[in-house]
């Protein structure tokens, strides 16, 4: 009998789920729990090359799938807290790795090193259980980077690493994490009287070839975890009472979380109803607690295996898809009582039926379009396939040059009445002639999206009637999907009754008579954060944030917090932050900046601001015409000196706004994959007024010459530009003037009326702001 099957027993008594499911379930479980054999070594042979590079990891359909049968089971009919306790004895938190079932497991009893040549190479843990063997290393010793690569030698991608279990018996890597300086690969299972296994590799991974050691083999002895495992080094996991919410038949769940020095592990199950093959969580999103931390996504730690099985019903009805994925979040304040996992947008992937034909006619040329018009609708979302066009594409590589015939298809999506978008399918040609199909659509619903296949130039483009079918599609379903649960503390606990230290100090500083102060100051266990706030400015005018500045743009003096000791205390804003921004990150007023704890004997602390950037907002407009039959700049201005290109035409616009003056002599219109935009470039420009230098100019809405009105994306996304040429007194300014209409492409002539709402400048400083850290 299975170990498993008395927790799925339990599982079963309360409530009784409808019994032709359990009966699969319970067939499932015996059968993968077969599965769940060691498999047999493999014979030595030679190396093969592995993709090394960045976060490659191939997901273990096997791993734990028993376990993820109860889970599952969990989530879909049972109560959990009633066969928790079943099977939580040996189920613990592994750093880097997941949730993971340690009973049986296998460990190092220590680190091994092994030094060469002054490099040395410690494999910090090895992880063998039932499913799958993780091996945890670091290399010390290695010169700067900058060292290494000094006289352009490459990165080796070609790694191979295996574990020798006997003289003809290996087992190869089935997936890897690597950086310069630490990795974490993961093989098979190990036999199970296996207690000395050789890491052998030929390089040190990522590391040019002849520069360092090579041919590497490492020793490593295994011993079996006696008894409970050390929560210190594999963190026992709570499992959350009530922490779910669902939307639109998707219930998402945290099944466990692991409090852990690397991080806040949490495991998330997302189950839903319906025939999807594929869901994943989408959007920013972040952990926060009820002190008002917000906790970032670690993802050097995040666990990045997932797995996915379907529940099938024996009766015909939908399937019951469970997704199951651990996140690790930067480590949580012990003052916190309460977390809250907050996600916007779940998406979920499905198949397609049915197909489209477009006639292209008998001799199809570069620069045809169709117009199509073809409706479908897929999920009640409907979608109209606006047309085709027919361009060349040319690819450079080191040595050859390659054309293709892309054929391209504008789509447009209709509005969902509750908020739903496709946000990408696909399509392939039934005849085989083409590759690609593809495409993501815009975050814009007024924005057609672009799908193309291609077709090698070399080969001829086929005629007649061309058929092709629908493959499928992507859904992302608008949340949020709010998780809440409290953390286990005990009633002695004393971190329960820690409160954060919010003090208001008497800090200000006035540089180019803009006054800058600290309202307020807050320190937690996990941050330092304080609030920065704008003194008399102008009316109409939205302090927004502080910048780096210099006149190197390339080297800009940064943000700096300091201490009297003499240390710089770094940001941690992509780490853990204290109300970091307002209404969900999507509005432009940035509430605290956060830093790392200052030095504990530190007594004065002293910020220095470069530069800040402000929001002036000011109305005017102009209009813009763009003569019939202009020739689009296809390609990229790689040099200030090709301004204005040779396809540009004068034009004579003067523009005032909020005492900025800019006027625009030249435009020409710009096209980029099948998209154009109308561009107007403006070299004589009155940059400065007082302290205040222009740095963008933003449009409110454009008005085409049909009569339509297009809203222009709001700030931080600048409709225009402007600054300085590097090396020159030149200052110039541009905007790039375009409508969202598919049917407007190529770009109507005529004449556009565009209505600007504002500019975003700079004022320089520096400003030094100083405080004592005791009072007020």
């Amino acid at each position: 009998m299975s170990p498993l099957e008395p927790d799925l027993e339990t599982l079963h008594q309360h409530p009784t789920p409808d019994p032709a499911f359990a009966a699969r379930l319970q067939r499932d479980l015996r059968a993968r729990a077969e599965r769940l054999e060691t498999p047999a070594p493999q014979p030595a042979r030679a190396p093969r090359a592995l993709p090394a590079w960045g976060l490659f990891r191939r997901t273990w359909t096997t791993a734990a799938l028993a376990f993820v049968l109860i889970l599952a089971a969990l989530v879909l009919f049972a109560d959990p807290q009633r066969v928790w306790a079943g099977i939580q004895q040996f189920f613990r938190y592994v750093p880097g790795v997941g949730f993971v079932d340690l009973e049986n497991a296998r460990v190092l009893s220590a680190p091994v090193a092994v030094e060469r040549e002054g490099i040395t190479f410690i494999v910090t843990q090895v992880l063998a259980t039932t499913d799958r063997t993780m091996v945890r290393f670091e290399v010390q010793g290695l010169p700067p980077a900058e060292e290494i690569w000094a006289n352009g030698g490459e990165r080796n991608d070609d790694f191979h690493v295996q574990l020798r279990l006997s003289e003809d018996a290996t087992l190869d890597s089935g997936g890897m994490m690597l950086g310069l300086e630490n990795g974490q690969i993961e093989f098979p299972a190990l036999p199970a009287d296996t207690a000395l296994v050789f890491l052998e590799f030929d390089y040190i991974p990522l590391l040019p070839p002849g520069m360092f050691p090579e041919q590497w083999s490492i020793p490593l002895t295994l011993q079996p975890l006696e008894g409970e495992p050390d929560t210190a080094l594999f963190p026992e996991p709570y499992m959350p009472e009530n922490a779910t919410d669902s939307h639109f038949g998707i219930t998402a769940t945290v099944l466990q979380v692991a409090q852990a020095s690397e991080g806040a592990a949490v495991q998330l199950a997302i189950a839903s109803d319906g025939p999807a093959w594929s869901t994943s969580v989408g959007g920013f999103f972040n952990l926060r607690d009820d002190i008002g931390h917000s906790y970032a996504q670690s993802y050097e730690e995040s666990a990045s295996s997932v797995q996915v099985m379907e529940v099938v019903e024996e009766a015909q009805g939908p399937n019951n898809e469970l997704n199951l994925q651990t996140y690790v979040f930067y480590p949580t304040s012990l003052m916190a009582r309460e977390l809250t996992l907050e996600i916007p947008e779940i998406s979920r992937s499905y198949t397609l039926k049915g197909s489209f034909t477009v006639d292209v006619g008998e001799n199809p040329q570069v620069g045809d379009s169709w117009t199509l018009n073809i409706p479908f609708e897929f999920e009640g979302i409907k979608a109209t396939i606006l047309s085709a066009h027919l361009t060349k594409e040319t690819y450079h590589n080191e040595d050859t040059i390659e054309g293709f015939n892309k054929l391209e298809f504008l789509v447009r999506f209709e509005p969902d009445p509750e908020g739903r978008k496709i946000s990408s399918f696909y399509f392939e040609n039934a005849d085989g002639y083409f590759q690609g199909g593809g495409a993501e659509t815009p975050n814009d619903p007024k924005q057609p999206a672009k799908v193309y296949v291609e077709l090698d130039a070399s080969q001829p483009f086929p005629t007649g009637v061309l058929t092709f079918n629908f493959e499928h599609a992507t859904i992302a379903y608008p949340g949020p999907w709010i998780l809440t649960w409290p953390i286990p503390r005990g009633e002695n606990d004393p971190a329960s009754s820690y409160r954060p230290v919010i003090l208001h100090p008497d800090a200000r500083d006035t540089q180019n008579d803009l006054t800058l102060s600290i309202s307020e100051t807050v320190q937690t266990d996990r941050l330092f954060a304080l609030a920065l706030e704008a003194e008399n400015l102008p009316a109409g005018t939205e302090f927004l944030w502080p910048i780096a500045w210099g006149t190197d743009p390339f080297n800009p003096t940064e943000v700096t917090l300091s201490d009297n000791l003499g240390n710089a205390i770094p940001s941690s804003n992509w780490e853990t932050s204290w109300g970091a921004y307002q209404n969900d990150n999507l509005t432009r007023a940035q509430t605290h900046l956060n830093f790392a704890l200052p030095h504990p004997l530190a007594s004065k602390l002293t910020l220095t601001i470069p530069a800040v950037h402000l929001f002036m907002h000011a109305q005017t407009s102009f209009d813009i015409t763009l003569p019939p039959d202009k020739v689009p700049l296809r390609g990229e201005i790689n040099s200030f000196a090709d301004y204005p290109p040779k396809e540009a035409w004068e034009v004579d616009v003067p523009l005032e706004i909020a005492g900025f003056q800019a006027h625009f002599t030249h435009a020409w219109v710009q096209e980029e994959d099948g998209w154009q935009t109308l561009i107007l470039f403006a070299e004589d420009v009155i940059e400065q007024v007082g302290n205040f230098h222009l740095t963008a100019i933003q449009m409110e809405t454009v008005q085409s010459p049909d009569g339509q009105t297009w809203n222009v994306p709001p700030f931080p996304m600048m409709s225009g530009s402007a600054g300085q040429i590097p090396g020159t007194s030149t200052y110039v300014a541009e905007l790039r003037i375009a409508t969202f209409a598919p049917e407007q492409q190529p770009l109507l002539p005529g004449t556009y009326h565009v209505q600007l709402n504002g500019v975003l400048v700079t004022v320089p400083g520096p400003w030094e702001l100083g405080w004592d850290l005791l009072g007020p």
